[in-house]
């Protein structure tokens, strides 16, 4: 075994296609409460959500805000009538149901988990996480994992990090390795708990000034070649 005995990887897109599972999510809702909806509502809403998680990683605004706050500005955005707590909710539950893989995630996974303990690092609601994970075969290869929506903090807060180091056996920091794909969330987040990061940039995301990972790779499967050097 090389440097890294423990893994914590984030679950949206770094494991899991969110993109994708978030598109078949809103046009399925946007549909059954027969509002209008096309491609370029849907990037709106997209980038309405982005920065509703983000103000909550700052600690600007709460997760209730977040989850009722994203389908009001959507509304008021398209001068839309609708109810923005109900549409949340057929929403969180059409995605709890979307376990959408990116094509080199089993095969890395299966790779990383002979040499590695993995644990999943993810801000979410717990319900949409559980019922996605309990659906994906990906989580054979997972030792546990760790929604902020059950621990009560999020990432980048060092209060979600003691929460997860407390719950992993024999948890030691120079021997663990966080990936993601959030700079602000993931990558500040591993600076918080002092840890090594790997930044997984699937969508060609430039890192903010002042965010220095330890690794930068495109996908998980250059992870996997990255720490088998490391052997």
């Amino acid at each position: 075994m090389g440097r890294y005995k423990t893994l914590l990887l984030d679950a949206d897109d770094t494991i899991f296609d969110f993109g994708a599972a978030e598109r078949i999510a809103f046009f399925a809702v946007m549909k059954a409460a027969e509002l209008p909806v096309n491609d370029g509502m849907y990037a709106v809403y997209s980038a309405i959500n982005d920065c509703h998680w983000k103000a909550l990683e700052r600690g600007e605004i709460t997760r209730a805000q977040v989850l009722r706050g994203r389908y009001a500005a959507y509304l008021e955005h398209f001068s839309l009538e609708g109810d923005p707590d109900r549409i949340n909710g057929s929403y969180l539950e059409q995605l709890s149901h979307q376990a959408i893989l990116f094509d080199d995630s089993m095969d890395a996974m299966r790779e990383l988990a002979q040499d590695h303990r993995i644990y999943i690092v993810t801000n979410g609601n717990a319900m949409v996480q559980r019922g996605r994970f309990s659906q994906s075969p990906v989580m054979q290869y997972v030792d546990g994992y760790f929604i902020s929506g059950e621990i009560g903090y999020e990432k980048p807060d060092i209060r979600y990090f003691h929460a997860v180091f407390d719950s992993i056996p024999d948890f030691d920091p120079t021997t663990t390795l966080l990936a993601g794909d959030s700079a602000t969330g993931d990558l500040k987040g591993a600076i918080n708990a002092g840890l090594d990061s790997c930044y997984v940039d699937r969508r060609g995301k430039p890192l903010p000034e002042g965010i220095c990972p330890t690794y930068c790779v495109s996908d998980l499967s250059e992870l996997v070649k990255l720490l088998r050097k490391d052997n």
